[in-house]
């Protein structure tokens, strides 16, 4: 959604103008993000690779060196952070698996909140900033609030709200004067920075924040984990401090309608405690939901003592109906819905209402104290979670027409769920340098922990734990320098509980570059790569053919049937890859003369001078192939890759 209606897309998009290209990227997410998912659907949209995972021979062992070489680029531009604990919404967490696509996270940084303090990341949240290829074009910045999740799941089994936007941006350092219209996502940004501990990798987005205007109509709406006073939260209104302020003016009494596919444990004192900071009466407060006959019933969740405690307060449900004996039509969560669709809603959807005037809320917040906060004395509240959500101003709600309920024992309900005491383990994480692996925890209270390393074959126990009372926080190292058998992931116990962190790769820079993404063949990953660079500058010079694991000769190369211009050609081998080989240097010195306008230290330029070491280095290797045909075929990639070199050091 980017306008004041609900419409029906998918999310796995951008708006972004086709000519730009991706310079960083900050993702939140609850679950553990899905290694194939972002590597297969969610990396290759936003990068706009040519190449698919799927094919015959080598054509995904070039998707996985593609993939590899983009995002290698973007080294410390790409960061994902995710949820350490669980909550009630969620089943415990998931054992760590070894992925195909484990190596993505060389140069994507993954990190979760809970660091400094007890905080579950429920958000979700993208920021991506675009630029643009020509030289005097804006960059941009998109930005998705949504209930998506990074998995498979999220984005194939269930439906989602959004709110997507995409903001030209001034130049660096001229900063806009309207900043203050992003209202709380940059006080967000900033708590999420110190949870994670990760406050010089968020800089960049807040600053980003600096460069762009608020779109007109727009509210964000944030809750941060901690104990907010009654002061604070006129400051800065997290939860749902928030959401009074949402409510349009006039005299009518206000209401407020939601639709969330979870809603927490509530008794009527909490209820009408939390209606009052929103500023309506419990009698006031819609909720539509199910019955239990729904196909949705197994996924969402309203717990039987959460029921009766509406009931008790005079809350309304409306019936989200679903009618199984007419299969032709629409059901009534969106016309565009199919029933024979079997996905269902995990979008959370909130409406303010007074009178005919409505603000539109589309959060990642359940209805749950776990979201919005616990009210405490005296006007403070208490929130365990990260959300976000975006109020759009004068939106049109969908579901008016929503009949009640004929009969509350029908609403689909759960049995309540005992809240479990707080884990020991409320953060960890692991990193190796290529000598040790340094393992941190940070614990309720001071326990014994036990620790175990792993790689393929080995396993390494953390025998000695160094613990800092200041932080409730213990060290352990092992020393790990086998490169063959790399350390996948540490299983820590406390008590009872049980779980399973992966390790990240902290070795220096230029030693991850040289590692090969998982299922490539070390003796065509060069020849794979080097054709990669030639196509990113128009060139075709390699001879590898990818759909059939051939290898054809210069000659054949300069008579492809593919090409009218070769077809039944009298032209000599040499002359055309010589000119070809010319061509890709003609083209990246264009792209090398629009980068410099925008200066030398600029992202661009940056690439650009990568790519021409790479490309150098690649026509070289391109001329000794050739050479080994005879005929001196690698004459025209030598002159090339000298001229490119003469090119480099006039730049420098």
């Amino acid at each position: 959604m980017s306008a004041s209606s609900m419409e029906w897309e998918s999310l796995l998009h951008t708006d972004a103008p086709a000519s730009c290209m991706l310079k960083g990227a900050l993702f939140t997410t609850y679950d553990r993000p899905d290694d194939q998912f972002v590597a297969e659907h969610l990396l290759p949209t936003l990068l706009r690779l040519r190449r698919h995972p799927d094919g015959e021979g080598l054509a995904p062992q070039s998707f996985r060196m593609e993939l590899d070489r983009r995002i290698r680029a973007l080294s410390d531009r790409l960061l994902v952070v995710s949820s350490f604990a669980q909550d009630e919404e969620f089943e415990a967490s998931r054992a760590f698996t070894s992925s195909s696509y484990d190596w993505i996270w060389r140069h994507i940084r993954h990190a979760r909140v809970g660091k400094t303090g007890a905080a579950i990341q429920h958000a979700k949240l993208w920021m991506l900033h675009w630029g643009t290829a020509e030289a005097d074009g804006p960059d941009y910045l998109e930005i998705v609030v949504s209930s998506a999740n990074l998995t498979r799941s999220a984005f194939a089994g269930q439906l989602q709200g959004a709110w997507r936007a995409i903001l030209p941006l001034s130049a660096p350092g001229a900063r806009t004067r309207v900043a203050p219209s992003w209202g709380v996502l940059p006080a967000f940004l900033r708590a999420l920075a110190v949870s994670t501990g990760e406050s010089d990798r968020f800089r960049v987005f807040e600053e980003l924040l600096t460069r762009a205007t608020c779109p007109a109509g727009i509210t964000f709406v944030a809750s941060v984990p901690g104990t907010h006073t009654a002061a604070a939260l006129r400051r800065t209104p997290w939860g749902v401090a928030a959401l009074k302020h949402l409510i349009p003016s006039g005299r009518r009494r206000p209401s407020l309608t939601a639709i969330v596919p979870f809603v927490g444990s509530w008794d009527s004192h909490t209820l009408n405690a939390w209606c009052e900071h929103v500023g309506v009466r419990s009698a006031d407060l819609r909720i539509v939901w199910i019955d239990r006959y729904h196909p949705w019933r197994v996924q969402w969740r309203l717990p039987e003592s959460t029921q009766k405690t509406l009931q008790s307060t005079g809350a309304a449900h409306r019936q989200l109906v679903f009618d199984r004996s007419m299969p032709a039509r629409c059901d009534t969560f969106h016309t565009a819905h199919k029933i024979e669709d079997p996905r269902w809603s995990h979008s959370k959807v909130y409406v303010l209402d007074r009178g005919t005037t409505q603000t539109m809320l589309i959060t990642s917040a359940n209805l749950s104290t776990s979201a919005w906060g616990i009210p405490q004395e005296r006007g403070g509240l208490m929130i365990r979670n990260f959300e976000l959500g975006v109020a759009i101003a004068n939106a049109q709600w969908p579901f008016d027409g929503l009949e009640p309920f004929d009969d509350f024992n029908d609403a689909a309900t759960c049995k309540d769920v005992p809240v479990p005491p707080p884990l020991p383990i409320q953060w960890a994480e692991a990193r190796w340098d290529g000598r040790h692996v340094c393992i941190r925890c940070r614990l309720v209270e001071r326990r014994a922990v036990d620790a175990v390393v792993f790689g393929q074959s080995t396993n390494v126990p953390v025998v000695r734990w160094q613990w800092n009372a200041e932080d409730s926080s213990c060290k352990g190292t092992v020393r790990w320098e086998d490169d063959e058998d790399h350390p996948l992931f540490v299983e820590l116990a406390c008590g009872e509980q049980q779980i399973e962190i992966p390790v990240t790769d902290d070795r220096p820079r230029d030693v991850l570059d040289a590692l090969l993404p998982s299922e490539v063949d070390p003796l065509l990953a060069q020849q794979i790569s080097d054709q990669l660079i030639f196509e990113k500058y128009g060139g075709r010079m390699s001879l590898i053919d990818e759909d059939s694991e051939s290898v054809s000769t210069p000659e054949e190369l300069v008579t492809d049937d593919d090409d009218p211009e070769l077809k039944d050609s009298y032209a000599v081998p040499a002359f055309v890859l010589a000119r070809r080989a010319l061509q890709i240097v003609a083209t990246w010195a264009h792209e090398a003369a629009v980068a410099a306008e925008r200066g030398h230290d600029s992202f661009e330029m940056q690439q650009v001078l990568q790519d021409g070491d790479v490309l150098q280095r690649a026509l070289l290797r391109e001329a000794d192939r050739n050479d080994r045909t005879g005929d001196q075929l690698g004459i025209g990639a030598r002159v090339a890759a000298q001229e490119l070199s003469l090119r480099l050091e006039a730049i420098a």
